[in-house]
């Protein structure tokens, strides 16, 4: 599997106003049945700009790392 960005290469930073929007879009994708339409325009966010692909990234990292601490019976 390969990590984004490459070893030693930074990555820009992501501005708060495109980090807060991939927080809703993650909330919002979350729900149990998220209609068609909805994903759709997520995925035409995400492409519209190089920085919502980056924000997006950060975020799925974020959420896959707290992912544990999120799951029933975990005892810390």
């Amino acid at each position: 599997m390969s990590s984004f960005p490459p070893p030693g290469i930074a990555e820009p930073p992501v501005s708060a106003e495109v980090a807060r929007r991939a927080v809703e879009w993650m909330l919002e994708l979350q729900g149990e049945s998220v209609p068609a339409r909805v994903r759709d325009e997520w995925r035409r966010w995400r492409s519209a700009h190089p920085e919502h692909e980056r924000a997006w990234r950060r975020i799925e990292s974020v959420d896959a790392a707290l992912g544990p601490l999120a799951a029933p019976g975990h005892a810390a």
